[in-house]
């Protein structure tokens, strides 16, 4: 499997496991994908204003040494042009968590941009929280350091469990109905 299909997997799994099942955690086998929600803002290249998103933590560790391995973060999109004040990224992240199943599946399944069929945003200047403490991952100035070492490696045996356990997602995405009637949409 390609490592652009594999970090889409990913992040389908890890947005329907933290905003829909309340998950924190898959089992994949030799490793386990650890996940945590937050509520930030994403730089916008040559615009000022930074838009608010829902940060979608994943990490990896190694089932067998019990060791942090890898992460990435997948960022969606939940205001333009707004960057959150900190009081009120408690309630922003609860409108999300509060919303039905079907809101939550389109949201999660929404491309990020007109041009590309990618559901999540791309961010290389960042900075990691304490979710990532101990993985190699810095506190950096995204202008003079660009982060390389982010992106989760999965062996295939992994892959494998990922891809199925998406496609039964997936299946079930396909049988929920929204409110008008209409299936959700599959982009």
């Amino acid at each position: 499997m390609s490592y652009k299909k594999v970090k889409e997997e990913l992040y389908i799994l890890a947005a329907i496991e933290t905003v829909i099942n309340n998950n924190s955690s898959t089992d994949l086998g030799d490793v386990t994908l650890e996940y945590q929600l937050r509520v930030g803002d994403i730089p916008r290249l040559l615009i000022e204003d930074d838009d608010t998103s829902l940060d979608i933590m994943v990490r990896s560790r190694d089932n067998e040494t019990g060791k942090l391995e890898d992460g990435e973060i997948f960022y969606k999109i939940l205001e333009r042009n707004k960057r959150p004040k900190e009081d009120e990224k408690d309630a922003i992240l609860d409108s999300v968590l509060n919303m039905s199943v079907s809101e939550k599946l389109e949201f999660i399944l929404r491309r990020e941009s007109r041009l590309s069929k990618k559901k999540y945003k791309d961010n290389h200047c960042f900075s990691p929280s304490d979710f990532f403490e101990g993985m190699g991952l810095e506190d950096l100035d995204c202008y003079d350091y660009p982060v390389t070492t982010f992106g989760i490696n999965l062996s295939i045996e992994s892959q494998k469990v990922l891809h199925e356990r998406v496609e039964e997602y997936l299946a079930q995405i396909r049988q929920i109905i929204t409110p008008d009637g209409k299936p959700i949409k599959m982009n």
